[in-house]
């Protein structure tokens, strides 16, 4: 009869019905893997060891993760998104390392400039603010996180102190006595009769003086 069809099919549909299942909330979860790829796609705000772990979040737990858990397993995602939480409250924002690049950048700049074969500093100073340079950097961990931000504070105030201990030692410039001492020497070896002899005589006894310059 077309009753009988009729209760056949609503007995299909009642039983597709019964089966019916929620989707599990995951508004909570999807927050945390947005955070998760922030620091993954952000590594230079990060420390190493930071965007480590939550590139291993992503990879072994966000990935392996259903993405269809009916609501009945709600619990399951939520202890998921929990863990995948714990990474993210254990990131750690790496240490403002500008200054500190700044004053490195310097100090190499100088290094360059007085190995170019016109040397500006005394050389035993200038070996030592170079190895001291090289101690302070190769002491300094470049992935510190801001808790630390004091020891790379430290460091770039190193730097700057052997600059300024450098600077002290900066031999003296020539380039002007030099050139007085040229023109004296023209005075003084010009055809007789060019200058006065005063002239010649004071430029001799300048020039004497000049040669007691060390």
């Amino acid at each position: 009869s077309q009753q009988g069809v009729v209760d056949e099919a609503t007995a299909k549909l009642n039983t597709v019905l019964s089966g019916v299942q929620k989707k599990a909330d995951y508004t909570e979860f999807d927050k945390v893997v947005d955070k998760l790829e922030d620091i993954v796609n952000n590594p230079d705000n990060y420390t190493d060891e930071t965007v480590d772990n939550a590139q291993d979040a992503l990879d072994n737990i966000v990935a392996g993760t259903d993405k269809d858990l009916p609501e009945s397993e709600q619990d399951t995602l939520d202890e998921i998104t929990s863990n995948l939480q714990d990474v993210v409250d254990s990131a750690k924002e790496k240490a403002d390392y500008t200054d500190y690049n700044d004053a490195k950048a310097e100090a190499d700049s100088i290094v360059n400039d007085d190995g170019n074969g016109n040397p500006i500093y005394d050389e035993d100073a200038f070996d030592a603010y170079k190895d001291a340079v090289n101690n302070v950097d190769s002491a300094l961990n470049k992935d510190l996180s801001k808790d630390d931000q004091a020891i790379v504070d430290d460091a770039t105030s190193d730097l700057a102190d052997l600059k300024e201990t450098l600077e002290e030692n900066k031999l003296a410039d020539y380039t002007d006595f030099d050139a007085a001492k040229d023109a004296l020497e023209e005075i003084v070896n010009a055809p007789e009769g060019t200058y006065t002899d005063e002239t010649v005589k004071n430029a001799q006894e300048a020039l004497e003086e000049a040669n007691k310059v060390p």
